[in-house]
C-alpha cells in the first residue's frame, strides 16, 4: 500500500515547490527602496533618507536624490535656483545654462551637457571648481530631470557643505559663504563625512581642508589610519572647532576636527582615518576615505 502513494507525493510536492517559489520571489524582487535605475552601468540608489538644508530651511525637491557611488547627486534645477542660479535647457543643443552671480559679485555663466563631463563659461575661476567636481563623472538624465553631483553646485557657488550623521541632513550655509569668501578669495575646497569613500583630484600646490564630526568629551577621537605617500602632505591636523557658539557651554559640546592638507606632487594616496577610543582595543565605530590623485 505505502509503494503506490509514492508516485502520487512527488508531483503534489513539486506543485507545492513551485507554489511557494511564486510566493516568495516577488518579496525578493527589487524593492522601492532598492534599485532606482541603472544608466550607463550605474547602479542608482534614491537617497530618501537623506534632507537638504540651506540656511536653516528644508529645500523643497519634486524627486528624490541619488546616490551614485558614494556621492550625492541632486536635481540641477532645485538646488540651483535655491543658490540664486537661473537654469535654462536649450533643446536644439541639449545644453544646460547656469547663471548666477559668484562670491566676488561677478556674473558668470556655465554650459554642461548631460553625459559629458566638458563644461564651458566665462570665469576661469567658476570653471575651475566645476571641473574639480566633474572629474571622473558626468552630469546624467533621470526622470526628464538634469542631476549633478551636490559638491558641483557648492563648488561654483563657494557655498560651505557639511553633513550632519544623526538626522543625514545636507547642511549649506550661504550666508555663512557669503561671509567667509569675502575675506578669502582663496575658495580652498572643504571635505567632510559626506565625502567618504569619494575621490578628487588635486594641483601641485592646491591646498584643502577636511572637517569630520567629533566630540572628544566622549573619548571618541579621529585617527589617521594609514599616512598618505609622498604625493601629498598634512600641514596641521586634528584642530577641534566647537560647534558652541558661546564659551560657556564647551564643555560637552561637540564640534568638529580640521586638517588642512596640501597636495605636493603628482601621485595617487588615501587619507584613511577611523573614529576611535585610542587605548581601546575594538573596531572603531566609523571609517573615513578620501582618495586623492594630485596631477
Amino acid at each position: 500500500m505505502p509503494r503506490k502513494i509514492y508516485p502520487l507525493l512527488a508531483p503534489f510536492l513539486i506543485m507545492m515547490l513551485i507554489s511557494l517559489w511564486m510566493m516568495v520571489t516577488p518579496i525578493n524582487a527589487v524593492s522601492s527602496d532598492e534599485m532606482h535605475d541603472d544608466i550607463s552601468g550605474q547602479t542608482l540608489l534614491p537617497a530618501s533618507a537623506v534632507s537638504i538644508e540651506l540656511d536653516g530651511a528644508t529645500i523643497y525637491r519634486e524627486n528624490q536624490p541619488l546616490i551614485i557611488k558614494d556621492r550625492l547627486w541632486v536635481p540641477l534645477r532645485t538646488i540651483s535656483e535655491a543658490l540664486g542660479c537661473n537654469i535654462t535647457w536649450e533643446d536644439n543643443t541639449h545644453t544646460v545654462i547656469i547663471a548666477g552671480t559668484s562670491s566676488s559679485g561677478e556674473d558668470f555663466e556655465l554650459s554642461l551637457k548631460p553625459g559629458c563631463s566638458q563644461v564651458t563659461g566665462s570665469m576661469s575661476s567658476i570653471l575651475q571648481a566645476a571641473d574639480n567636481e566633474l572629474q571622473n563623472t558626468v552630469p546624467i538624465i533621470v526622470e526628464g530631470r538634469t542631476m549633478v553631483p551636490i559638491r558641483f553646485l557648492t563648488g561654483i557657488m563657494s557655498v560651505p557643505v557639511s553633513w550632519d550623521p544623526i538626522s543625514r541632513t545636507v547642511i549649506l550655509n550661504q550666508e555663512e559663504g557669503e561671509e567667509v569668501y569675502k575675506d578669502d578669495q582663496s575658495s580652498m575646497r572643504v571635505f567632510s563625512e559626506i565625502d567618504n569613500g569619494m575621490t578628487i583630484s588635486m594641483h601641485a600646490g592646491e591646498e584643502i581642508r577636511l572637517e569630520l564630526n567629533s566630540n572628544p568629551t566622549t573619548g571618541f577621537t579621529w585617527v589617521i589610519n594609514e599616512e598618505p605617500d609622498p604625493s601629498v602632505s598634512v600641514l596641521n591636523g586634528p584642530e577641534f572647532v566647537s560647534d558652541s557658539s558661546s564659551t560657556a557651554n564647551i564643555m560637552g559640546a561637540g564640534g568638529k576636527e580640521c586638517w588642512q592638507i596640501r597636495a605636493v606632487r603628482p601621485g595617487s594616496t588615501s587619507l584613511s582615518l577611523c573614529y576611535m577610543r585610542p587605548w581601546e582595543s575594538v573596531q572603531p565605530i566609523c571609517t573615513y576615505c578620501l582618495k586623492i590623485e594630485v596631477l
